[in-house]
């Protein structure tokens, strides 16, 4: 009888054991470098998973023109041409952005004025974009 219980008690280590190492180990994951001053990650759920002055108010800078293109390309067809108009220079020229330089009365594509939004980070781009 007691040869059971021992070998009962050494076979239910073993199991524990076995389980314990076979499952999956839930590893500190290391945060990432991250150049920019402020990030946010995510998901639908609402659940944070990283965080790097989150809870910092932040202006929002080219956030906006990040949202321009994403509706342009849920939008527009890229090979829509739009002629810049002076009011979108103008705008952009008055608040200090950074600009792509655009002149008005020149035919860009929807492509063309896509690269100029984000490259340059250009807000007279963004400006006609928005305006299309």
């Amino acid at each position: 009888m007691i040869v059971m219980r021992i070998g009962g008690f050494i076979s239910s280590v073993v199991v524990a054991t076995l389980v314990g190492f076979s499952s999956p180990a839930v590893a500190a994951v290391e945060a990432p470098h991250v150049g920019a001053k402020s990030a946010y990650v995510i998901d639908s759920a609402g659940t944070v998973h990283y965080g790097k002055r989150h809870t910092k108010r932040m202006p929002v800078a080219s956030l906006v023109k990040v949202m321009t293109a994403y509706v342009v390309l849920s939008e527009a067809q890229l090979s829509d041409v739009i002629r810049v108009d002076a009011i979108d220079v103008r705008y952009a020229a008055r608040g200090g952005a950074a600009t792509a330089g655009l002149r008005a009365g020149e035919r860009f594509t929807v492509r063309d004025l896509l690269y100029a939004l984000m490259l340059p980070s250009g807000a007279d781009a963004a400006n006609v974009l928005a305006r299309h």
